[in-house]
């Protein structure tokens, strides 16, 4: 017969344990990307990438480019500020909220990369 305390001590520990999962923060996540603030339907960019001229944004947890089609309008341009879309036949501008961080790749000894 199991005895109050260990059912007890179970109940607490599976409890802490669903909550826990509940309540996980990727840690890599822009810190732009909580939906805290915002008003319903608004576009929020939180990452733009550039590779070799070629730029990707990342809104609303989704990788868009120029021409993508979403439900919140037609991408036109990812520049290094923002996304410009059209929606309703209106062009409009969604700026990146954080400032721009300026990657570099560490030069290993001997110059090689």
């Amino acid at each position: 017969m199991l005895r109050p305390i260990t059912l007890f001590t179970a109940a607490v520990l599976f409890g802490t344990a669903a909550y826990a999962q509940d309540t996980l923060v990727d840690p890599t996540r822009p810190a732009s990307a909580t939906s805290q603030g915002h008003r319903a339907g608004e576009v929020r960019v939180e990452a733009i990438l550039d590779r070799d001229g070629h730029r990707v944004a990342i809104v609303a947890g989704e990788i868009v480019r120029a021409g993508d089609r979403r439900t919140w309008g037609q991408v036109q341009e990812v520049t290094a500020t923002g996304v410009r879309y059209v929606v309703g036949g209106k062009t409009r501008f969604a700026a990146l909220e954080v400032e721009k961080v300026q990657v570099r790749r560490a030069e290993a000894p001997g110059g090689a990369l």
